[in-house]
């Protein structure tokens, strides 16, 4: 079993780590909730990482209505 993947607040470089973990592995929970409720997609989202994005929203099992603390979808971060 992979170590959990952390990541720090809106780090770009290490959003990039992280999507090649997901890349490589298969048991990881790529819908997991920090404790303000931000999944991958909301923190790709909001550093507007658009290759993140797009190889999270591949997969179809990512939550794209994911909702973070302050009820904000991966999409309310563009906006």
């Amino acid at each position: 079993m992979d170590p959990p993947i952390t990541w720090p607040d809106d780090d770009p470089v290490n959003l990039e780590k992280v999507a090649a973990q997901i890349t490589a592995a298969n048991d990881l929970d790529i819908n997991a909730q920090d404790g303000d409720g931000r999944t991958l997609l909301t923190l790709a989202a909001k550093c507007g990482n658009l290759p993140l994005i797009r190889l999270l929203l591949e997969r179809d099992y990512v939550d794209a209505n994911a909702v973070d603390i302050d009820g904000m979808t991966p999409l309310g971060q563009v906006a």
